[in-house]
């Protein structure tokens, strides 16, 4: 569900009711608490343009009905899920022995090497000296030499990889070829503060 947060050119907010936790759940991919106030330029029509102040409204009124705010980064979250797998969908981790405590070091260690704002299109992609690198760090994390064990390593990530992530770079074709079918991937839908806040009941 997370992965819905990322598009780049729209303002996304996903909600989770409260189930079986101690509370209700905003998530966003940005901190709006310390987002800077530009000055509005009513004739540019550019997205980068287009004020939060709705987006601030919706989680302050949210925050009132007992929602807490956490902030998601969509690259350390996608990292997070292909190393460490989802026992939710019975997806294992890429190797037994990397604890939560070494995905956390092991997405340090690739952050420090590759630009973070490159890594989701580089896992998209496929790309095969990050996919490369990505398996050196895993090995040199867990201290792996063994190329039987390393290539295992290698081929669990692509596995989580396609299982994992919600992008149509890595579905398979036919998987796509349905989806287009039957969905219009144009349409688009515009935010409206007034209707959410008169229809949503707390």
């Amino acid at each position: 569900m997370t992965q819905l947060l990322e598009s780049g050119d729209r303002k996304v907010i996903l909600l989770m009711p409260k189930m079986q936790t101690k509370f209700k759940k905003i998530y966003t991919t940005e901190d709006f608490d310390n987002i800077e106030k530009k000055d509005i330029d009513l004739f540019n029509m550019k997205l980068d343009s287009i004020d939060n102040s709705a987006v601030i409204n919706v989680l302050n009124d949210l925050i009132t009905k007992d929602y807490k705010h956490f902030r998601i980064d969509p690259t350390a979250d996608i990292l997070t899920k292909i190393l460490a797998g989802d026992s939710s969908d019975a997806i294992p981790r890429v190797h037994p022995r990397l604890t939560p405590g070494k995905v956390i070091k092991t997405i340090e260690l690739i952050g420090e090497t590759v630009d973070w704002n490159d890594i989701k299109n580089l896992v998209d992609t496929g790309d095969p000296e990050f996919m490369t690198f990505m398996n050196k760090v895993i090995c040199d994390v867990l201290k792996i030499s063994d190329p039987g064990e390393s290539l295992t390593i290698q081929n669990n990530v692509n596995r989580n990889r396609k299982l994992i992530r919600l992008n149509t770079q890595v579905f398979p074709s036919e998987v796509l070829e349905a989806i287009t079918a039957s969905v219009n991937l144009k349409e688009r839908r515009r935010f409206n503060y007034f209707k959410f806040k008169k229809n949503y009941k707390s």
